[in-house]
């Protein structure tokens, strides 16, 4: 955790001995616990009950609530939540209704793949599927986009990477204009250049993703 570039530990899944106060894995969350540092919790099967335990050992976020009402559970301990749509667990449709019931939750909530397999993201994307559904799901789309980056980046410390100022450290995004994206797993977020068209697609991604196959639309060249 002395390495510059270290963030975060994680996943951790002994949370029962967190949640008994066990020294050892009280002692080993206290070396994480750094400016700056995260602890992912992995707490599959954790009560209400039991998330002021946990949230006071240590954890600062989760990806296991798998109904709406766990997400809420974690949020209000200060427990920030990653929402998932992986291979094994595609909960995200149902988790989104937690904004319903608190939907200034949005500036804690992420998305995440978790580990999804190479088929499953042939089949439906990475993270621009999990943004397509959020959308699809009724999400604003500037929440949904700030789901699937600024609040990740924010959570990390990470926020300065990738914005528009002069001081900025990576290229500037284009603008988002409609529910077609594209996630570049090196830089971030890279969207298309808005094209005319009549809604719903005013815009489209920069590869063939399932919204847009078969449109029979070329993606917009990038200017520059």
């Amino acid at each position: 955790m002395t390495h510059p570039r270290a963030v975060a530990v994680g996943e951790v899944t002994r949370w029962p001995d967190a949640w008994a106060g066990r020294p050892d894995m009280l002692k080993r969350l206290a070396l994480a616990r750094g400016p700056g540092r995260r602890v992912e919790g992995h707490t599959a099967g954790a009560k209400a009950e039991r998330m002021a335990a946990i949230a006071a050992a240590g954890f600062t976020s989760d990806h296991e609530p798998i109904t709406a009402a766990q997400v809420l559970e974690r949020a209000r301990h200060g427990i920030s939540v990653m929402l998932r749509e992986s291979s094994l667990r595609p909960d995200l449709v149902g988790l989104l209704d937690a904004l319903k019931a608190a939907p200034a939750l949005v500036s804690r909530l992420m998305l995440t793949c978790d580990g999804s397999m190479p088929a499953f993201i042939e089949a439906n994307g990475f993270m621009d599927h999990a943004v397509r559904l959020a959308l699809d799901r009724g999400v604003p789309p500037i929440d949904a986009y700030r789901m699937a980056t600024l609040n990740a980046a924010t959570y990390y410390g990470l926020d300065a990477e990738g914005s528009t100022p002069i001081s900025a450290r990576s290229p500037p995004a284009d603008t988002p204009t409609s529910a077609c994206c594209a996630i570049s797993p090196s830089l971030g977020p890279r969207w298309s250049s808005p094209v005319a068209a009549s809604p719903p697609i005013a815009a489209r991604c920069s590869r063939a993703c399932p919204r847009c196959r078969g449109s029979g639309r070329s993606p917009p060249r990038r200017p520059g």
